[in-house]
Order: C-alpha cells, then sequence, then structure tokens
C-alpha cells in the first residue's frame, strides 16, 4: 500500500443552494437534518466524513460530527458570515475547505468545503458556482444514451456534443446543464484509504488529470473535462471528482466501492449481531439509515458508538454505499469513493452496482456523472491526448 501523507485533513465539497428549500427531496429527512434546507445531501456528507474520521481513529472529529443538526447550524453561520462579507444572499455556494475558486459568473452559487484536521478543527471555504436547475441535483431517471449515429443530426464532441433528449427529459434543462467530456485515464490508479476515503492526500487524482487530458480541446465553452479512473485489476472505480455511471446491458451501471483492505471486524460485534430489521427512527441523528439496494430493507444499529464503524466496515458490507460486491479478480479495496449522489442513485434504482471493465470503456460513449456540487450531467468520452502511457 501506499504510504501515508505525512499530514492531511478529512473534507468534503457541497452545494449549498436557496433553490434547494423548494426541493421535496432534499427536504427528506433521508438525506437532510432538516426541511427546506439550502445544503444539497447533508446527511450523506456527515456520514461520510464521520466513516473516515472512524477508519482513521480521529477520535475529536468523530465527536464533532456526531451530531447532524449542530453540523448544520454550525455550517449555516459560515454561510451567513461569507454572504454577508461578499454582499451575496442568493448565489449558490460550494462549500469547500480549499482555497481555490471557479471562474464567476452571473449567475451562481455558492459551494461549501468542510474540512477537519485530527484535532478536531473544522474549517469551511466558500466559493460560488454555478446555478443549475433542481432537475440537475435530483433527477428522475438516467437518460438512456443515444442511438447509433444513424440519424441526420449527430452530436459532435468537437461542439461540446450537444445532448439529445430521452423521455422525461425537460429541454430546457439541457442547456443550462453541464456538459463533460471525458478520458479514459492512461494509467491506473493505485488502491489506498486516500482512494476510498475523501481526504486531502489527492495527488493521486491529480496526476490522472495531467496525464489524460483530451486530444482535442472542446470548442463549446462551460464544457467541464473528467478523468475516469480504473485500478490495478483493470476495472473502472470512478471519476477524479466524481461518480460514474455506464450503460450496460440496458441499464445504468456505478462501479462498487471498496472497504479499506485493513480495517478487520470490529472483534466485539460480529456480522449482524446489532442489527434490527427495523424501520427508520424519525430525526435519528446519530445513526442515520443504512438501505441495501437491492432489498430495500433498513437496519438501524442501536449503538454506532460502540461499534465503532456504523456498520459500514464490518463483513458482509452492511449496504449503504451499496454492497461492494467485487469480481473474483479484485481485492475488497479496490473500489472508488463512497460518493453521496451515487448513494442516492442506488437508493433511487437509478442504477445498479456492477464491476465495468476498462477495455468495455469506448470513445463515444455516453456516460454520467455526479457529485455534490454539481449534481447530476452526462458526458461523452473522448481520446486522451496520446503521450508516453498512451
Amino acid at each position: 500500500m501506499a504510504a501515508q501523507p505525512a499530514s492531511f485533513s478529512l473534507f468534503t465539497s457541497l452545494r449549498h443552494d436557496p433553490a434547494l428549500r423548494s426541493s421535496p427531496e432534499n427536504s427528506s429527512d433521508v438525506v437532510s437534518f432538516s426541511s427546506s434546507t439550502p445544503f444539497y445531501m447533508l446527511r450523506y456528507h456527515r456520514d461520510r466524513m464521520l466513516e473516515a474520521s472512524q477508519h482513521f481513529e480521529w477520535a475529536e472529529v468523530a465527536k464533532k460530527l456526531a451530531d447532524g443538526k449542530e453540523l448544520e447550524s454550525l455550517l449555516n453561520q459560515e454561510v451567513e458570515s461569507w454572504r454577508s462579507k461578499n454582499g451575496d444572499t442568493e448565489s449558490p455556494l460550494k462549500v469547500n475547505p480549499s482555497s481555490q475558486t471557479e471562474p464567476n459568473s452571473n449567475n451562481t452559487h455558492p459551494q461549501v468545503r468542510v474540512l477537519f484536521n485530527r484535532s478536531g478543527d473544522m474549517q469551511t471555504d466558500m466559493a460560488t458556482t454555478p446555478a443549475i436547475p433542481l432537475s440537475s441535483l435530483y433527477p428522475t431517471s438516467f437518460t438512456p444514451p443515444p442511438p447509433p449515429p444513424s440519424k441526420p443530426f449527430t452530436p459532435s464532441p468537437r461542439t461540446g456534443g450537444a445532448l439529445v433528449l430521452g423521455p422525461g427529459d425537460a429541454a430546457n434543462t439541457s442547456s443550462s446543464s453541464p456538459s463533460w467530456t471525458l478520458t479514459v485515464d492512461t494509467a491506473p490508479t493505485p488502491t489506498s484509504p486516500h482512494t476510498l476515503l475523501k481526504t486531502t492526500h489527492r495527488a493521486h487524482y491529480d496526476a490522472a488529470r495531467a496525464r489524460s487530458v483530451p486530444a482535442t480541446a472542446p470548442a463549446a465553452t462551460g464544457t467541464l473535462h473528467e478523468v475516469l479512473l480504473w485500478n490495478s485489476v483493470g476495472e473502472m472505480t470512478e471519476g477524479s471528482f466524481t461518480s460514474a455511471y455506464f450503460y450496460r446491458g440496458g441499464r445504468w451501471v456505478t462501479p462498487p466501492v471498496g472497504v479499506p483492505n485493513n480495517v478487520s471486524s470490529p472483534s466485539s460485534s460480529p456480522s449482524g449481531e446489532e442489527e434490527e430489521d427495523v424501520g427508520r427512527v424519525e430525526g435519528d441523528e446519530e445513526q442515520g439509515t443504512i438501505t441495501t439496494s437491492s432489498d430495500h430493507h433498513h437496519h438501524h444499529h442501536h449503538h454506532s458508538s460502540k461499534l465503532g464503524d456504523e456498520g459500514e466496515l464490518r463483513e458482509p458490507f452492511a449496504g449503504r454505499w451499496g454492497h461492494s460486491i467485487r469480481s473474483p479478480k479484485a481485492v475488497a479495496g479496490a473500489g472508488g469513493q463512497r460518493g453521496t449522489t451515487r448513494r442516492w442513485a442506488l437508493k433511487k434504482g437509478l442504477c445498479m452496482e456492477e464491476p465495468v471493465a476498462r477495455e468495455t470503456v469506448a470513445v463515444g460513449e455516453w456516460v454520467w456523472v455526479s457529485n455534490g456540487v454539481r449534481g447530476f450531467g452526462l458526458g461523452r468520452v473522448v481520446e486522451a491526448k496520446k503521450g508516453k502511457e498512451g
């Protein structure tokens, strides 16, 4: 396994968007701690950070993340302070612990990045992010890819790949939704806890983006580039900052996530011992919901502090982020990040978990991608620039 960096922090990036206050989906206690909240899937972001803090044994961080409503209150204070300083009451924000910002536009919202160091100190950084329709944050379905080119009009990657709308798509969403240009990485990304849990150690993602640029720059302005990563056994894992969904066998599938392979099950809690097949506890702040995408049973853990890992790192994998069923050739930890939007898409039945072999991903293929700031978007695979690796 790759050496651990000397110093890193845990983080998550999420959207703060006043438009989300009117979203019934975002107001659900499945994804949020309060109704009419402007934070995008905050409960899922909290869950992911909490699991990472437990894996790295950062007890002070785990304590701070135990109360989701308190976390939301703290983040709201940070956002209001930022808005007051910047004279911006409406823009969507990316709440983010790095100081990097995206190019501004006339119609933007803040993004928020939340960062914790080992001592439990929270830092937030904010930057505006483009406005996007609620249908891109909570889609009702994934549009099937367009049919093979046999019609007079064919989307061209050179023009950014105009999107063909499918059933259920509103025509006005395509013009304002981001379009993505995707390249398949030219080298594998080694698996480590930092590819499975979200930390500021991201050199592997930077390297992938640097070596796998599109062969031809897209002509359309505003087109986003993403690199699709794969592991040492030739299976796709994720994008460098998104979860990815591939069309296979007439349905959309997403590669399994992994469990860090240096984690053993707590001896005090054999698999299933603490589980009861009971319904969701409303307002349950500390445990959240564990849902398996296949059978839709809800499991509530009585004492998450006793378990230490909320059941997420025990065998069999409890299913909050999917079952993580690997192909026989893959190691347990060979998957990518536990994406918040990916978790939601699995729960809603928009996709299934299934390994995707690198050699099956073709130039011209349409792939959905998603993350906690930009929601869901449809992209197209293009050739990567030829170099030493390609």
